[in-house]
């Protein structure tokens, strides 16, 4: 069972965000990663950051936080902001150090976690650590392993705000439950950058996702609402576009342009694509359904974990094209 205390928060309102910018110089121009955006964050929030690789979800968290500084727009925090931050990078870990060591660095039996002393053979044992591990060098674990002994560390102090950055990386399937159950338990707001679109599902209240150009829009419930909420909004501006072409002169409708034959076929093809991945998702999630699979061969385990997260991230590309396609298809048909 694992714990985390949620701190004390003194106000419901945690962060306020009014009209944040932040852009960037690159080789190619200007590079716009938010623009003009509005949030409030209260307490007992769970809200799921995703988009594109690039797109700005870690500047995003950031400027929420105050790490960075915005080009326009203010951030206020509800008095001194008590937040436990993991980035994606997780925690830097010394190879020749043991486990025990790194949960216990001054010495001794014990941690203190969220603020209560545990026994470091007891509090690795949440993280599906073997007592026998426990002496193990940092250097001789899995990836998988090493991001459960990161996440130990980062999940031992209080926090009324929790802040993951791609926290189900690499993570076996019973590490990731134990990662959904803490989640969903958690008594404070939680902010998570995530690809993993089940993860989300089971843990946010709401979802911030990426519209492009450093445009961001909130969509209530997880990652599956907020793709119905966007095709929801596809077909409301579908039907917009044809009543208007419906009161338009007939020459008018004849000039409007249509999909390139490539688009079209992209249009036609993807939703059978994305099909196709998600049933390979299903077919890959049912291999690590077996327990014993990574002690038996760990490498084919961390590349079924790798092309898990290939597949995901595919799927999210795929439904970003689908839906750009399927707006532009909406403003050109008469």
């Amino acid at each position: 069972e694992i714990t985390a205390d949620a701190g004390e928060a003194t106000s419901r309102k945690l962060i306020d965000a009014k009209n944040l910018s932040k852009t960037y110089a690159s080789p190619a121009g200007p590079l716009t990663l938010v623009k003009n955006l509005s949030l409030k964050v209260l307490r007992g929030d769970r809200i799921g950051i995703i988009g594109p690789n690039g797109a700005g979800k870690t500047t995003l968290v950031k400027l929420l936080l105050k790490e960075i500084a915005p080009d326009e727009g203010t951030v206020h925090h509800a008095g001194s902001l008590d937040y436990a931050y993991q980035d994606q990078t997780r925690i830097t870990l010394d190879p020749k150090s043991t486990i025990w060591n790194t949960l216990a660095p001054d010495g001794g039996d014990s941690i203190m976690v969220q603020g209560r002393q545990r026994h470091v053979a007891a509090y690795a044992k949440d993280f599906l650590f073997r007592a026998e591990q426990l002496h193990t060098p940092v250097g001789a674990l899995s990836g998988g392993e090493r991001n459960r002994l990161a996440l130990a560390i980062g999940l031992a102090s209080p926090a009324g705000l929790l802040v993951m950055d791609e926290p189900t990386n690499d993570l076996d399937m019973e590490t990731l439950d134990l990662l959904q159950e803490l989640v969903a338990g958690f008594g404070g707001t939680v902010i998570l950058i995530s690809h993993d679109r089940d993860f989300l599902d089971r843990t946010v209240t709401s979802t911030i996702a990426s519209d492009g150009n450093g445009k961001w829009t909130e969509y209530a419930g997880g990652y599956s609402d907020m793709l119905a909420q966007r095709r929801s909004s596809v077909a409301e501006a579908k039907q917009t576009v044809k009543s208007s072409a419906a009161a338009a002169p007939a020459q008018a409708q004849k000039a409007t342009s249509k999909l390139s034959y490539k688009h079209k076929f992209a249009l036609e093809t993807l939703p059978g694509k994305i099909e196709d991945a998600t049933k390979k998702i299903a077919m890959l999630e049912a291999k690590l359904a077996d327990g014993s699979l990574f002690t038996k061969d760990p490498i084919a385990f961390n590349k079924i974990v790798a092309d898990l997260e290939t597949l995901r991230l595919s799927i999210v590309k795929m439904e970003d094209e689908w839906l750009e396609l399927e707006m532009m298809r909406a403003e050109m048909e008469g």
